[in-house]
């Protein structure tokens, strides 16, 4: 991606934001609590055309069983350009102990 001084906005495409995704590590996760919007800074993985991310019990993860709705931002800066990638969808807590052992042997950083 390179600058374009007469349009410095470009709108990527889906595969282009999943390989982003691929390579961040660092994001934010967007939630509601009791109808108020909350922000948490969180470590995710992308896999397979979704994102892992580990919590401890807590609020956290505690909002999301309630309201499943959410939204993971992560950003960076490159040498010429700089970019933004939001995902928008459904969480849900893994429970079997394939999907989660599964989900163990993904690498931090694929």
């Amino acid at each position: 991606m390179s600058p374009d001084t007469a349009n410095p906005v470009e709108v990527l495409s889906e595969e282009e934001c999943w390989n982003i995704l691929l390579g961040a590590t660092l994001g934010r996760l967007a939630l509601s609590i009791a109808n108020e919007p909350e922000i948490y800074p969180i470590n995710f993985v992308a896999h397979d055309g979704k994102i892992l991310l580990r919590t401890n019990p807590g609020e956290k993860l505690f909002a999301l069983t309630i309201n499943d709705k959410v939204a993971l931002e992560t950003d960076g800066v490159g040498s010429q350009s700089v970019w933004s990638v939001v995902v928008k969808g459904k969480a849900r807590q893994l429970e079997s102990g394939a999907e989660i052992e599964a989900a163990e042997r993904i690498p931090a950083n694929n």
